[in-house]
């Protein structure tokens, strides 16, 4: 595989979880972390709700529910949206 065009590389499968960090310095991204950290970035989500979390409390700014046209009411019933929402205002917290 190694000698088609376009491939660049190849990796054993492993087993993943949260804990591993290995994929971040695949692509580069600890190098990004050191000068990058994200201050001053706005972000939309559209998706499926953000659950009412501690963690979220200083990090959203504001939601609306398009399908019911009204104030988000701080459910989730799939977790997607609070899945996404997780990771983009994680701020460097692992």
């Amino acid at each position: 595989m190694l000698r088609l065009q376009g491939f660049y590389s190849q990796y054993e499968n492993v087993k993943t979880s949260q804990a591993n960090q290995e994929a971040l310095e695949r692509i580069g991204a600890d190098m990004v972390h050191l000068y990058n950290k994200g201050t001053g970035v706005r972000v939309g989500l559209v998706d499926s709700g953000i659950s009412n979390h501690v963690a979220f409390r200083d990090r959203i700014k504001g939601g609306w529910d398009f399908v019911r046209n009204q104030a988000p009411d701080g459910t989730d019933g799939f977790g997607h949206g609070t899945f996404q929402a997780g990771i983009i205002a994680a701020g460097g917290r692992p």
